[in-house]
């Protein structure tokens, strides 16, 4: 423990000497964020739980970037970065993550075309999911508790939670802005892992008050737990599945009255595997955010449909409610509520308070 420790703080001294030494021929920064609250948790047919968390808005991390021109209006371009917990003070969201779980990448960049990348490439989907909600990427927005969080740690299983918010062995490209337009694709190698071969995009709108974005997820010849972990904990909300084939599309739409932004999602995942047997979710998310003095009001409702042919449907619904207060321009405190349903199991609800730093 101790010899991966002082492995990781050379990695993070080297990195800060070089930025001090190219700073004056390179764009090179080490930057992150710190997000700790207090929440008492309790999602629909599981115990409540009172801790100090990690991340309820924000996923604390940190991350080195840089850049080189290299004429022309070429540049070389990279990013790294790692989530921790800051509860702890270990690396990762959990024990299974690498160390530069979040991203770690090498590219190209060229004006007026975009972004080539090689490596661990963020998501286009995860990318919509987090861009057209009021929380943002926080893992008490009710659409990402439906889709994105680890379907161990849920009450009803999920769609997209093989998929993670980014991927390793990946080869992608991001557009630069055309007219308001933009697209982004990823394409990341089996590699012969139980990952499986993966291929992402999305196209995107942007301009003035509205904002829109189709992506898409295609997951196959992949060998991926969904459900309990473990047969003592199989339920008929969290079926042991492993599925070979994923398939998930997402529209997604926000505009923006100035007093009221409105956001909207709407998702369709596809699981397959080789019994057969088929699950079909369908998730839908509507919320709002408010400007209220120094700070913003937000509320989120979604709800899922899951169709599956050898049991029963299940339905899930979720309703959060927020408030953000900006102490400064890197600096918020934030309070929110969560109820949380799923067909069958007793109603759960949880409350989360915090403060997030940003350097």
């Amino acid at each position: 423990m101790c010899s991966a420790n002082f492995k990781f703080i050379g990695i993070f001294f080297i990195a800060a000497t070089g930025c001090d030494q190219a700073g004056a021929q390179s764009a090179t920064q080490i930057y992150g964020l710190i997000n700790l609250g207090i929440s008492s948790q309790q999602l629909s047919g599981q115990s409540r739980v009172t801790a100090v968390t990690n991340g309820d808005m924000t996923t604390s991390f940190f991350g080195i970037r840089g850049s080189e021109d290299l004429g022309g209006g070429l540049k070389s371009v990279f990013t790294m970065e790692s989530f921790f917990r800051a509860d702890t003070g270990e690396i990762g969201r959990g024990n299974s993550d690498v160390v530069f779980q979040r991203q770690a990448w090498v590219g190209l960049e060229k004006e007026g075309i975009g972004t080539f990348r090689i490596g661990r490439v963020a998501s286009p989907n995860w990318l919509t999911t987090i861009r057209f909600g009021p929380f943002g990427g926080a893992s008490i927005t009710p659409y990402i508790l439906q889709t994105y969080l680890p379907s161990a740690l849920e009450p009803m299983i999920t769609g997209s939670s093989t998929s993670d918010a980014s991927w390793a062995n990946s080869i992608g490209y991001s557009s630069t802005n055309w007219a308001g337009f933009s697209t982004m694709l990823v394409y990341s190698l089996s590699e012969g892992s139980a990952n499986g071969r993966r291929l992402g995009g999305s196209f995107n709108y942007a301009s003035g008050a509205l904002a829109a974005s189709l992506s898409f997820e295609k997951l196959s010849q992949m060998s991926l737990q969904f459900g309990a972990p473990a047969p003592a904990l199989v339920t008929a909300a969290r079926p042991s599945y492993v599925a070979t084939d994923d398939n998930t599309a997402q529209l997604a739409l926000t505009y923006d009255f100035t007093a009221l932004k409105v956001f909207g999602q709407l998702s369709r995942t596809r699981l397959q595997n080789t019994t057969p047997t088929e699950i079909t979710l369908g998730t839908w998310q509507l919320g709002v955010s408010a400007p209220l003095a120094a700070g913003k009001l937000m509320a989120s409702w979604a709800h899922t449909l899951m169709q599956r042919t050898a049991s029963a449907d299940l339905e899930r619904g979720t309703l959060s409610l927020g408030y953000d207060y900006s102490l400064s321009k890197r600096s918020d405190i934030y309070i929110a509520y969560i109820s949380d349903k799923v067909t069958n199991l007793s109603r759960g609800n949880g409350f989360t308070a915090g403060l997030r730093h940003s350097f």
